[in-house]
């Protein structure tokens, strides 16, 4: 059956059967699409406006969202959380401070 995704405002679709999840659908995904039709390289499906974790994936039959007439799209996946009290140390975070003379210089606080 075909699985209708929409990616980047355009839609493709891969062949699933009934006991395919959305985990499967990535993996074919990956060997059936190419690279331009795909939102980036880290993406997630979005379901109805609600986007999937990887977790869910596993557990979400494909062909039930296609009886359901489920709208699925591939969206760019978002940048992961620091954990708590992980400081952001890397040189383009220091604040700069311009002299007079015209100099740039790293402010520290």
């Amino acid at each position: 059956r075909d699985f209708i995704i929409t990616s980047n405002a355009e839609k493709s679709f891969v062949e699933i059967n009934a006991s395919h999840t959305l985990g499967d659908v990535r993996q074919i995904i990956g060997d059936e699409l190419d690279d331009e039709q795909l939102p980036a390289s880290e993406w997630s499906f979005k379901v109805n406006g609600i986007r999937l974790s990887a977790k869910q994936e596993s557990r979400k039959n494909a062909f039930d969202l296609i009886d359901a007439g489920s709208r699925v799209e591939l969206v760019k996946k978002k940048m992961k959380r620091k954990p708590d009290g992980v400081e952001n140390n890397t040189s383009s975070s220091v604040k700069r401070m311009k002299l007079s003379n015209g100099t740039v210089t790293p402010f520290e606080p």
